[in-house]
């Protein structure tokens, strides 16, 4: 076997005219059906193919220069150009503010900022020494940059920057040790998320005042600037903060990936409600859309945001440990917010367990809302008993006192129950308009407090809660896991759809004029567009990093910032010159000969594809020598073919079992700028490939021919069964479908006879009463011509162990009495020509049960037994025994003597 492998393969590698001729000879005609390239039923005639033509198909390549649409297409990429000039010390950028044409990041570990003219070249604006800027904004007339460690006890510093590198600490946060995100106020002040602490805090600038009168004393004038914890979550990090519509405020967190939203109330403060509960541990990104779309990314634990989590546990001095209660006797400023540290900070907003309603502008909205939430039917379409449970759900969202409005609906509803019940008695009236009027008032108020509260029950207004210690307005999380990672996007509604889902890790989020996501992830340094309406993706590059970890908008069009290296990359909206795509290795099972290739491309203006083939007979071309690439085939813009017609072309590679296929695709040299950053990327487009290929036929496999008798009937005056059943297992590696045939051979006898042929089925039952008493061997012939030409069928043959047929029952010969007295002993000898002894038993005059017996030896095991019994105490006269012999093949014999005592 080894032997021939190694024939096969020098034969493959060579390649040469005579060899191919010779494979060609085994494959008879089917260079013709592999021309046609049509799958037909698997069979080894027929030629299989690999078909890439969607999304998943493509994805496991190689990409350089291309990338893979959801739609399924392999285009160009669009260009990412890299910014030259950034610190040889920064190793990761944190994050990304545009400015103008300008882009300005924050770098870490050295605590720097950079900036990246609209020209792509990178210079260091600033270095700062309050710490690493974790998070960037844009403040005032410049940017403010929160960094960690900084001030005393490592409490963040809020500083400053200029555009021109001036430097201003503005505050230092006690008991504030890390800030993730920043969302500017139209009125100076900043929304943070902190980290460690997991809180929500607005930092004010203060009051430009007059000068203070002498009299003030001057200790009275406060040493720290004035802010304020708006939520105090039970989560370690609050990585995101985003700034929403009419002053609601959103907010990401560590430790169950929650998004809280933050709604202005009347008396100043803040009611917060998670609006999303994701499938992910964290949310490291958040932006909302002009129209009040929120989108949330969610990223794996440990690199919420790339690096930072990792960077800020390394260099947190004098920061106590939140998880730990040793130290050197300080107070932990994460422990309580009202000690050490911490102590100036306000008390923080606590969030309502189940916030009360928000103003609707019309019953138009919420009616929406409930078409959305498929309520039950309307009121006067319920029975009695419907209207029942529906009760139990309802509520006034505007009443002060829920149990007095508990109570109003219950006997709103028992007033249409109690009158649709007594409409069937005599006098009796249906419910009145008004009565079903309030009714369905208050199920429209407790609808409305349900769509703003979340309180309301998946699946209408009569869902039972199946947990009764689930927190009210947030949902259980699904048992299902998901992999990867997600982006969410949050509808002024508060309902939750998936826009996008893939296993990397998002760690920012922009939004482009016509409604185009840009997400930068990890861990391959990937960047993404999405389409929110259609779940439409698209990779828009590779870069040159683990992770694209900070995204800014410009109006030429995004810059990504990059960690593992650090690196800043300006995306250019032409398309790259060209670019090339690997398959992943096919793997045909076995050694094959390659036909022809079936390409669907677009090809605009002067632009190429380029393909090239090769072939190798170990799964990894670089474990084990390939063939060379084949001569590339270049096909280009032709008239005269059809808008969808296929390009077909034979594969340049031997015979072998694996093969790669490469495309390159050549931009139209006179190809110009597109429609702007977000246009899709122009030059060729490469729809599906489809590759046929086929082996020599390869004969089935018989694993098994097994021969059973059938079992004995308990009754031996049953009708006895003379079949014998065989049954075989097989297989046949092309697929091909099977056809049996079974014939025996008598012992002494060189001829086989056939039994049954043309068998699809893998068992048979063999009547033995058509031949003759003796032992066989039964064989079975498989053979794949029902798949195959009659040149390229193949048989395979088993022959079965030696079976009996045994048709004849026992003999039984000298049966006798010996009369003594009033005792009788009566015997006899017990033969069988093939088939041992199974079973003896005797009767006794007219007795209808048969008793037992065994032989003289006592052994049940031979084809000849002596048998023999005595009968004591027989009354006198006339007896008769009756002998009964059953064969190991259900064959009966019997035999009768007639005695007397005397």
């Amino acid at each position: 076997m080894a032997h021939a492998r190694s024939t096969s393969r020098r034969s493959i590698y060579l390649c040469s005219p005579a060899a191919r001729r010779r494979t060609l000879a085994l494959l008879g005609a089917l260079p013709a059906a592999l021309a046609v390239g049509t799958a037909g039923p698997a069979s080894a005639i027929q030629p299989r193919t690999f078909e890439h033509q969607t999304e998943a198909d493509f994805e496991p390549g190689g990409l350089d220069g291309v990338v893979v649409t959801a739609g399924g297409q392999v285009k160009l990429a669009p260009r990412f150009d890299e910014a030259v000039g950034l610190p040889e010390s920064a190793s990761a950028v944190y994050d990304a503010v545009a400015i103008g044409d300008a882009v300005y990041l924050a770098l870490g570990p050295s605590g720097a900022l950079a900036k990246v003219g609209p020209e792509g070249d990178a210079e260091l604006l600033v270095e700062l020494d309050a710490g690493q800027p974790f998070a960037l904004a844009p403040y005032a007339d410049g940017l403010i940059a929160a960094c960690a460690p900084g001030g005393e006890d490592g409490a963040v510093a809020l500083v400053a920057i200029s555009l021109e590198g001036g430097v201003e600490t503005l505050a230092e946060l006690p008991g504030v040790p890390y800030v993730w995100s920043i969302a500017p106020q139209g009125d100076g002040s900043l929304i943070l998320g902190v980290g460690q602490t997991g809180r929500v805090i607005r930092w004010s600038p203060p009051p430009e005042t007059a000068e203070a009168p002498d009299e003030q004393d001057a200790e009275d004038t406060p040493e720290t600037d004035a802010f304020e914890v708006l939520l105090e979550t039970e989560q370690e990090h609050v990585l995101a903060v985003a700034q929403g519509p009419e002053g609601v405020l959103y907010a990401g967190t560590s430790d169950g990936g929650l998004v809280y939203r933050l709604t202005p109330n009347d008396a100043g403060g803040y009611d917060a409600f998670v609006v999303l509960d994701a499938a992910e541990p964290e949310i490291a990104a958040l932006l909302v859309g002009p129209d009040g779309t929120l989108y949330a990314g969610s990223t794996d634990a440990e690199e919420a945001k790339p690096g930072r989590l990792e960077e800020a546990n390394d260099i947190a001095i004098g920061q106590a440990d939140s998880d730990s209660d040793e130290g050197d006797g300080e107070e932990d400023p994460g422990d309580d917010p009202g000690e050490g540290p911490g102590g100036d900070l306000p008390a923080p907003v606590e969030p309502p367990v189940e916030p009360g309603p928000e103003p609707v502008d019309a019953v138009d909205q919420v009616e929406d809302q409930a078409a959305q939430a498929e309520p039950p039917a309307p009121a006067e379409d319920l029975e009695p008993a419907d209207e029942a449970a529906t009760e139990d759900a309802a509520s006034d969202a505007d009443a002060e006192d829920p149990q007095a409005q508990d109570a109003n609906e219950e006997q709103a509803a028992a007033d249409v129950a109690v009158a649709e019940t007594a409409a069937d008695s005599p006098g009796a009236g249906a419910p009145t308009p008004e009565m079903r009027d309030r009714l369905r008032e208050l199920l429209r108020k407790r609808l409305e407090a349900s769509r703003k509260s979340g309180a309301l029950a998946q699946g209408g207004l009569d869902a039972a809660d199946d947990d009764e210690d689930r927190p009210r307005g947030r949902p259980a999380r699904s048992s299902e896991s998901k992999s990867g990672n997600a982006v969410y996007a949050v509808d002024p509604l508060g309902f939750v759809t998936e826009v996008f889902r893939e296993s990397v890790a998002i760690y920012d989020l922009a939004l482009t004029d016509d409604g185009q996501l840009i997400a930068a992830t990890g861990v391959e340094g990937q960047v993404y567009r999405i389409d929110p309406a259609t779940g439409e993706t698209a990779v828009l590059g590779d870069l040159d990093a683990k992770q694209a970890a900070a995204l800014a908008l410009t109006a030429d069009g995004p810059v990504v910032g990059t960690a593992q290296p650090a690196g800043a990359f300006r995306l250019d909206p032409r398309p790259a010159a060209n670019g090339t795509y690997i398959s992943p290795v096919l793997d045909a099972d076995r050694v094959s000969l390659w036909g022809q290739a079936r390409l669907t491309a677009t090809l605009p203006g002067q632009s190429e594809v380029l393909v090239e083939t090769r072939s190798g007979n170990v799964a990894d071309p670089d474990a084990g020598p390939w063939s060379q690439w084949s001569k590339a085939r270049s096909f280009g813009p032709d008239p005269e073919r059809g808008e969808f017609d296929p390009l077909t072309f034979p594969v340049d590679a031997p015979p072998a079992r694996y093969l790669q296929y490469r495309l390159t695709l050549i931009a139209d040299p006179g190809d110009g700028l597109g429609d702007g950053p977000d246009a899709e990327p122009g030059g060729p487009a490469v729809d599906s490939i489809r590759l046929a290929h086929i082996s020599p036929n390869q004969g089935p496999a018989i694993e098994s021919l097994t021969a059973e008798y059938p079992d004995l009937e308990d009754d031996p005056d049953a009708e006895r069964n003379a079949e014998i059943d065989f049954e075989w297992e097989t297989s046949d590696p092309d697929d091909d479908r099977l056809r049996y045939t079974l014939a025996f051979r008598a012992a002494g006898s060189d001829k086989f006879v056939t039994l049954a042929q043309d068998l699809d089925e893998d068992s048979y039952s063999w009547d033995t009463r058509r031949a003759p008493d003796g032992r066989y061997v039964v064989r079975l012939t498989a053979t794949d011509a029902p798949d195959n030409p009659p040149d390229m069928a193949q048989t395979r043959r088993r022959v079965s162990d030696p079976v009996v047929v045994d048709n004849t029952p026992p003999a039984i010969s000298g049966l006798k009495v010996e009369v003594r007295g009033r005792t009788a002993v009566v015997s006899a000898d017990l033969t069988d020509a093939l088939s041992t002894i199974e079973s003896i038993a005797y009767a006794v005059d007219d007795d209808e049960d048969f008793r037992t017996a065994l032989p003289e030896d006592l052994l049940l095991d031979s084809t000849s037994e002596r048998w023999s019994v005595t009968l004591r105490g027989l009354a006198r006269g006339a007896h008769v025994v009756t002998l009964r012999v059953r064969d190991a093949r259900g064959n009966v014999a019997r035999a009768a003597v007639p005695f007397t005592i005397e």
